[in-house]
C-alpha cells in the first residue's frame, strides 16, 4: 500500500480558509455590533476584501492534491457528472420555484 505524504503547510492554508468562510458569513453582524466610524469601515473593508480568498485557497488546495494522483479521463468524467447532474437538478428546482413567486408577486 502506498503511504499517503501529508502537507502541513496545506493543512494550514486549509484552516485558514476556513476561519475566512466564517469570517464572511458572519462578519457584518460582527461589525454592526461595534457601530460605525471611518476607521471601522474601512477596516471591515479591507478585512472582508482580504477574506475573499477562500474559496479559491480551496479550491487551490484541492487542486494541488489531484495533482499528485494518477486519474483516468473517464473517472474525471464521472466525477464531473456526478457533481454536475445533482447541481443542474437543484437549480432548476429552485429556478421554476421562485419564477413562480415571482409570477405570482407580479399579479
Amino acid at each position: 500500500m502506498s503511504e499517503k505524504r501529508r502537507y502541513i503547510w496545506l493543512d494550514i492554508i486549509k484552516i485558514l480558509a476556513c476561519f475566512f468562510v466564517i469570517i464572511n458569513h458572519s462578519h457584518t453582524r460582527l461589525f454592526d455590533a461595534a457601530g460605525y466610524s471611518l476607521g471601522l469601515v474601512t477596516f471591515d473593508a479591507v478585512f472582508f476584501s482580504i477574506c475573499k480568498i477562500a474559496v479559491p485557497l480551496f479550491v487551490m488546495a484541492t487542486g494541488f492534491l489531484s495533482l499528485q494522483k494518477e486519474v483516468s479521463f473517464k473517472k474525471t468524467l464521472l466525477r464531473i457528472v456526478r457533481i454536475l447532474v445533482p447541481l443542474i437538478l437543484v437549480s432548476a428546482y429552485y429556478l421554476h420555484k421562485h419564477m413562480l413567486e415571482l409570477k405570482f408577486l407580479m399579479k
